[in-house]
């Protein structure tokens, strides 16, 4: 699991309530509850060994929306990106990421 699903699981289970993950690519996480988020990151510490932190390291990465959180803008780059990789505006990537789960606009 990589360390932007990580803080998006820790930010489920710090809320206390399920939350719409915006992810910086592909489709969004649909109502990651607070168990999924604790367990995936309770496998990903027995798996790597490295203990869950809680988001905001290094600044912040996301942004608040009105039910959930979205990937601010390039924060997060693909693995295996190249330098040039580009991310789509922010808003116009939500909108995709809504529509595609049938969440309207």
């Amino acid at each position: 699991m990589d360390d932007c699903l990580a803080e998006a699981c820790a930010f489920a289970v710090l809320r206390g309530r399920s939350i719409n993950v915006y992810l910086p690519v592909g489709e969004m996480l649909v109502a990651l509850t607070p168990i999924e988020g604790g367990r995936a990151l309770h496998v990903r510490w027995r798996q790597s060994g490295i203990p869950p932190e809680p988001p905001f390291r290094g600044g912040v990465l996301w942004i608040n929306v009105e039910d959930g959180i979205a990937s601010a803008p390039n924060c997060w780059q693909p693995e295996g990106a190249d330098r040039y990789w580009t991310e789509e505006p922010t808003l116009e990537r939500i909108a995709r990421q809504r529509a595609a789960a049938g969440l309207g606009r």
